[in-house]
């Protein structure tokens, strides 16, 4: 029950729900719980792994988060949960063969879990795998109508393959389930702009503004609203913000495409060394 909570507050921290304050909070109180269920169960296999997680998103800790997801994996080898991070950490610090192979292990130990489903498509579409990624999307969709992870997957492949208007339907969706997530709206404002809607794009853009004026956003997501608008100096202003902070997806950046044309930029350069 403690690795649950843990869970639950990390995967809010993460910004797959909505966050009213800052995501320290929720990763304070995360890594305490899951010290609860240690506490209690020193070989909690789940709970280990998911400190991992956090090393590895949070704290930037790479090699502890792989050795602690090694680790989990081989004191529980059946454990879906335990492979499906162990995917994400290897697919995060760019290992895709093996990131690839934890992820389908993990498919295989819990195929009707539509979460580990769509993280098997995320680690397939940071490896570049774009067919694969949608077809394991769509499958996540099959398990479970409107899956937000699965929708937030097909709207990002839709992106990285010049689908833009089906980007936006998707990123819409995704908006509709879950009452304007900030990482469907910084999609959507990315794909708008992309389609050549600029119009639609600056006005979904205003209201995530103006939300992020009385509530925590995601850096990150403003970010990759900027990086579809070609404003790239904005979009660097608000990754960096997004570093400093911590937490949620920001160690995926080094890996977007969308991003490949800053890579030369002294600034983005020093962000991914961070």
């Amino acid at each position: 029950a403690w690795t649950a909570l843990g869970r639950s507050l990390m995967v809010t921290a993460l910004g797959h729900g909505e966050v009213g304050g800052s995501p320290d909070d929720e990763i304070k109180s995360a890594r305490a719980a899951f010290a609860r269920a240690l506490a209690l169960d020193p070989h909690q296999a789940e709970a280990r792994s998911a400190l991992a997680l956090i090393l590895a998103t949070h704290d930037y800790a790479w090699e502890t988060a792989l050795r602690e997801s090694a680790m989990a994996v081989e004191s529980a080898p059946g454990d879906a949960t335990v492979a499906e991070i162990r995917g994400l950490i290897l697919s995060t610090a760019g290992r895709d063969e093996e990131a690839i192979a934890a992820s389908r292990r993990a498919v295989e130990l819990d195929p009707l879990a539509p979460v580990i489903s769509s993280n098997l498509g995320w680690v397939y579409l940071n490896a570049g795998r774009f067919s694969e990624a949608v077809e394991q999307g769509r499958r996540s969709l099959e398990l479970e109508p409107d899956f937000h992870d699965a929708l937030t997957l097909l709207g990002r492949a839709a992106i990285r393959t010049g689908r833009f208007a089906d980007a936006a339907a998707f990123y819409r969706r995704g908006a509709e389930v879950t009452g304007d997530n900030p990482e469907d709206l910084g999609g959507l404002v990315h794909a708008l702009a992309r389609s050549g809607d600029r119009e639609g794009a600056r006005q979904v853009l205003g209201g995530l503004l103006q939300r992020s004026r009385n509530e925590f956003v995601p850096p990150l997501h403003v970010g990759y609203a900027y990086l579809g608008l070609g404003e790239d100096e904005e979009a660097l202003r608000y990754f960096e913000r997004a570093v400093e902070e911590g937490g949620g997806w920001n160690v995926w950046l080094p890996r977007y495409p969308e991003a490949r044309h800053l890579h030369g930029n002294p600034q983005f350069r020093a962000l991914v060394s961070r």
